[in-house]
């Protein structure tokens, strides 16, 4: 996990333009890289595009970048420019980074780790099934009875949503 850090310009507008710190510059430079990527993306999907209307052959299933080239082509009121496309694709790629899910995990993890003694249990657990000359494997979480009820327990005690009702 990246480590947060003091940024001057954040806090004093007229040292934004110093660029002190250098974070603006990571930042530019991580956005050209994804522009460029979407680019390519774009490019991939147009000349697969080409060779598919050649060949007159249409493609089976569309992806969604397909279905966005596709009204991008049809010149009405719905058209999406290149910049649109790519913006679509830098938020749906972003959506995807942190989830609550992520939360939800660090959570728990917190709250097992407020437990000694189930910490200590889960160990006597992993220690007895998985031996210190091997790493432990998606297949070895089945045998863990232990481990299973402490996640049913920190689910039951943190749930990811709300059964509350709103009105």
């Amino acid at each position: 996990m990246e480590k947060a850090m003091f940024v001057p310009g954040d806090v004093y507008s007229f040292l934004r333009k110093l660029h002190i710190g250098g974070v603006e510059a990571v930042l530019l430079r991580l956005a050209k890289e994804m522009e460029d990527l979407f680019t390519i993306i774009l490019e991939e999907h147009r000349n697969k595009a080409e060779a598919d209307n050649e060949t007159k052959s249409a493609k089976e299933d569309p992806d969604f970048v397909d279905l966005l080239l596709a009204l991008q082509s049809k010149n009405d009121d719905y058209s999406l420019t290149d910049r649109e496309i790519k913006s679509l694709l830098y938020d749906l790629t972003l959506a995807g980074t942190e989830t609550v899910s992520a939360q939800v995990i660090l959570d728990h993890e917190c709250d097992t780790m407020r437990h000694p003694e189930v910490v200590q249990e889960l160990q006597k657990e992993m220690n007895s099934l998985v031996r210190r000359a091997r790493s432990v494997k998606v297949s070895d979480f089945v045998h863990m009875k232990y481990l299973d009820a402490v996640i049913k327990e920190c689910i039951r005690l943190h749930p990811g949503f709300s059964f509350r009702s709103t009105s």
